[in-house]
């Protein structure tokens, strides 16, 4: 059985791009690492805004 949360996610993301930018940003504000791995879930499914993320808090949806 494969984990919606860590199926195809990069751990350690290229340096450079969005998903890296995300990556550290989230690193710095103290944030738990699921957080990074819901972020790539909603982005591969095609959300354009955070805001429609619903696994993430209305604060950080809000950022």
């Amino acid at each position: 059985m494969t984990n919606k949360l860590t199926a195809g996610t990069l751990p350690n993301p290229p340096t450079g791009g969005i998903l890296w930018q995300i990556h550290r940003y989230l690193n710095e504000s103290e944030m738990p690492e699921y957080r990074y791995r819901q972020i790539v879930c909603a982005l591969q499914q095609g959300i354009e805004y955070f805001r429609e993320v619903k696994e993430l808090p209305k604060s950080l949806r809000e950022k």
